[in-house]
């Protein structure tokens, strides 16, 4: 992985972490969201920017991510995670921690990758909260200061942002951090979080993100990022839509599109 890959980690990190509330909804529920990541330079190379719009499902113990051509599904009862690409119908399985499930159970190495994964923790990060507070999207929302430094093998950074959020939306968000977090081999961290999130209340509207830099690579960095909620709403779920189709075939290794 290169170095400017590892850093504009440190801006989605925030984004994974920043996922908090509390009480339960009855019904299914789905969520969209939009992310904008600015253009920026990194040494002498130009980054162009990127938005992405993704939309969110949650029912009792099941939780839908939907963006672009791909699909991440978490069965929380299983405790598995499911990437499905579309393109080629095909799906992987891997355990939160990041143990991929094959078609006669766990591979192989799955006791070394869960030895590693109970050893990664997620980075600490510092939360201040505000009395300040503002209309959101609709939303009454109080700011939350948030700080995390960065400090991985040729990168070295911090990321500092201001957290909008509600307590309009009353939510059990157990899922909703896990479908956040899911990747093609599991979940971030294996789903755990730093116990800095527990001082934070309510459900996020609006995330600003700057993060600054060094790279040995690249030098000097500076990435914005911006996360808003754009729709919330309870709603009836497409029947087998928390389900791996029935024509998509089954591929090990972490999923990727050719």
């Amino acid at each position: 992985m290169n170095s400017a890959r590892l850093f504009s980690m440190s801006v989605a990190l925030l984004t994974i972490l920043l996922c908090l509330g509390a009480g339960q909804a009855g019904a299914d529920v789905m969520i969209r969201e939009r992310a904008v990541t600015m253009p920026t330079k990194m040494g002498d190379i130009e980054i162009a920017g990127i938005e992405d719009t993704v939309t969110i499902w949650l029912t009792h113990d099941r939780a839908r991510r939907d963006m672009d051509d791909k699909s991440f599904i978490y069965d929380s009862k299983a405790r598995l995670v499911y990437t499905l690409l579309h393109k080629s119908k095909t799906y992987t399985v891997f355990t939160p921690e990041g143990v991929e499930v094959t078609g006669q159970g766990k591979s192989p190495y799955g006791m070394l990758t869960e030895g590693l994964a109970a050893m990664r923790k997620p980075p600490a990060l510092k939360v201040v909260e505000t009395d300040s507070t503002m209309l959101c999207n609709g939303f009454l929302c109080r700011k939350y200061v948030l700080e995390e430094n960065l400090d991985v093998p040729s990168v070295t950074g911090k990321t500092c942002a201001d957290l909008w959020t509600t307590e309009e939306i009353t939510l059990d968000l157990g899922l909703y951090r896990a479908i956040k977090s899911a990747n093609a081999r599991g979940l971030e961290y294996g789903g755990v979080e730093d116990s800095s999130m527990d001082r934070i209340c309510g459900f996020p509207v609006l995330l600003l993100s700057v993060s600054t830099g060094t790279s040995d690579d690249y030098g000097t960095m500076t990435i914005e990022g911006r996360e808003e909620l754009l729709e919330f709403k309870e709603v009836e779920t497409p029947a087998g839509h928390f389900d791996v189709p029935g024509d998509y075939k089954l591929q090990y290794g972490a999923a990727s599109d050719k």
